[in-house]
């Protein structure tokens, strides 16, 4: 896309796929809307509870998951938060370090290759203060749709998760991103 078309868009950019009908594009535009608003809504809860808690919104989800399992391996955290083991260690790094969780190597077979992850009462003791936090506005939000909505937004997600290429490895990387700034001439 040149610059002078994304110029020539009112509302900037599109970031549909070339080759969309206008009702589509328009539908595809409103999704992307919405999800904004939606991050939005994510963001500023994770600005409070950072602010009320002294740690981010995934940190304090970790531990509320450790919690509720008693113990957890690694693996087991990254999947309850649907993130890469690498980046669930490097959280509980974190966790760890601010005295909130404690590692423990060899599971019940006493395997040094498994670590297990516990709260410590300083961990207990944050979730006690932080209990009065709700999950967030979109958990709220959640909740408040009825079981067909629920099934079929989680259905539409699914679809969309699918075609996804953090979602599907077999689609590869996500193509670039292309740049529609202003270039001037200076």
């Amino acid at each position: 896309m040149s610059n002078s078309d994304c110029l020539a868009r009112k509302e900037g950019p599109t970031l549909a796929p070339p080759g969309l009908n206008e009702q589509q594009e328009s539908r595809t535009h409103k999704v992307l809307t919405d999800l904004r608003i939606i991050f939005r809504a994510i963001q500023a809860y994770s600005k409070g509870v950072e602010r009320q808690c002294r740690v981010s919104a995934t940190m304090l989800w970790a531990l509320r998951e450790i919690a509720a399992a008693g113990q957890m391996r690694i693996s087991g955290v990254a999947k309850a938060l649907a993130i890469h083991q690498s980046t669930a260690s490097n959280l509980l790094d974190k966790l760890e370090t601010r005295g909130l969780v404690a590692r423990q190597r060899g599971g019940q077979r006493e395997d040094q290759r498994v670590v297990i992850v516990a709260l410590t009462p300083a961990g207990q003791e944050l979730l006690t203060q932080a209990a009065n936090l709700n999950h967030g506005p979109l958990a709220e939000a959640l909740q408040r749709l009825s079981s067909a909505q629920l099934a079929e937004l989680g259905r539409g997600l699914d679809q969309l998760v699918a075609v996804l290429p953090a979602g599907n490895p077999t689609l590869g990387p996500p193509p670039p991103i292309t740049d529609c700034a202003v270039k001037t001439d200076g």
